[in-house]
């Protein structure tokens, strides 16, 4: 596995995670989509505006609950919020060994 940080301004990190997940597509099939800031349902309504397909990604929410109750998803885990480490940890984890998971985003460290 390959790990690479990329550091993005603001300016360019919608365009920019596009570009990310557009050539994730052509080396991995299964991505595990760890997203610290924003919902399942609008990443996922952003990338089909942006043509990319998401059945072959798995994603860990740790926003939606902390706005409402999620309605259950089969590709998403739905975290308390993102302060909740270990239950973060033991959610990658599984997903990782459970799904074979090849590639992981995080969205955003900072």
């Amino acid at each position: 596995m390959v790990n690479i940080l990329a550091v993005i301004s603001e300016d360019a990190y919608a365009s920019k995670i596009v570009e990310i997940l557009r050539d994730s597509q052509e080396s991995c099939s299964r991505l595990l989509y760890v997203s610290l800031n924003k919902t399942y349902r609008s990443l996922v309504e952003d990338f089909g505006g942006a043509h990319i397909n998401t059945q072959n990604f798995f994603f860990i929410d740790t926003i939606t609950k902390t706005i409402i109750v999620p309605e259950k998803a089969d590709n998403c885990v739905f975290l308390s919020g993102p302060e909740d480490v270990k239950s973060l940890y033991r959610e990658i984890i599984r997903a990782v060994k459970e799904r074979d998971i090849e590639m992981v985003l995080f969205d955003s460290l900072s």
